[in-house]
């Protein structure tokens, strides 16, 4: 089992690290509730968006080593709260929706190519932000699941074709936000986990394309966390996230077939307990990303990248 750990010779700061020359870098701001994706084709993992006190935006990539900000105008407005996947078919990163500044929740569809931010689509799901959303590699498609909406959480299942949104399902999981969903390529299916339904959930899920099967419902409860398919473990890891007892955690959990496994308790080193972080899986180097995060109970956000 591979061990978390700071990377090297990087010191948080606001706005700036200093590397081992003593170089100042830019690093995101501190956030949370931001989205993130690896970009496969590039090798950087892509980041958008979160908040602080109000919705912030912004494109920024980590190659392994540093963060770069990138621009493009037009680009997405401020949001937190968007769903964002990498397309391997077509080489892009697609955002939805999310809620900007003034609360208002969006539907709008973005590409991201690596140098330009395209506007894609303005209708589609009605507009939401904490839901999930991720590539589905065995049918070629992205899938989004529940969220929030105005009117209160949802579970409507709906596909984008890279052209169009549509429905596919109003059935399966109970109505929730802040759930997290993956692809896993052992199963050929996405597996969706936890969400607040109310209260963090335990539930796990699989969207076969037609329709939604529970795989478990005695995993670790969670709101607020993080997932991602490992392909060095081979498994689904879940970090971070309100835990059934609505206190942030720093634990990191395995789901191998049906089921869930403690495989680290955040103490030593490890990044701090924290809520609405992003994490992803960075296939060229073979390790788990984390950024950001809320430090919980009004005592701000985190800008520190942790891999394992």
């Amino acid at each position: 089992m591979r061990h978390a750990l700071t990377l090297a010779c990087l010191i948080a700061a606001p706005a700036v690290a200093q590397n081992c020359d003593g170089w100042l870098q830019p690093i995101p701001s501190a956030r949370a509730n931001h989205a993130m994706v690896f970009d496969e084709a590039r090798g950087v993992a892509v980041l958008f968006g979160g908040a602080q006190a109000s919705a912030v935006g912004g494109t920024w990539e980590w190659n392994g080593q540093k963060w770069n900000q990138r621009f493009s105008d037009p680009a997405p407005s401020p949001r937190q709260g968007a769903g964002f996947v990498y397309d391997p078919d077509r080489q892009v990163c697609i955002l939805f929706g999310g809620r900007d500044d003034s609360a208002a929740f969006l539907q709008d569809t973005w590409e991201w190519d690596g140098n330009t931010w395209t506007q894609v689509a303005t209708t589609g799901p009605a507009p939401r932000f904490d839901f999930a959303m991720a590539y589905d590699r065995s049918r070629d498609t992205t899938v989004l699941f529940g969220g929030q909406r105005v009117s209160g959480s949802d579970n409507d299942t709906w596909e984008w074709n890279g052209t169009n949104w549509t429905q596919m399902a109003t059935t399966g999981p109970s109505d929730r936000s802040g759930p997290q969903m993956v692809y896993d390529p052992s199963r050929e299916k996405l597996v969706l986990h936890g969400g607040w339904t109310p209260g963090p959930s335990k539930e796990t899920w699989e969207w076969d394309g037609a329709s939604w099967s529970l795989i478990t419902a005695t995993g670790p409860g969670r709101y607020a966390h993080t997932l991602a398919y490992d392909e060095d473990l081979g498994s689904i890891v879940s970090y971070s996230g309100m835990d059934e007892s609505y206190y942030r955690t720093a634990q990191t959990w395995q789901l191998s077939g049906s089921t869930w496994t403690l495989v680290h308790d955040g103490l030593g080193d490890a990044p701090e307990a924290r809520l609405a972080s992003a994490m992803v899986f960075d296939s060229v180097r073979e390790e788990l990303i984390v950024f950001g995060g809320d430090i919980g109970a009004g005592n701000g956000f985190f800008d520190d990248t942790w891999i394992f």
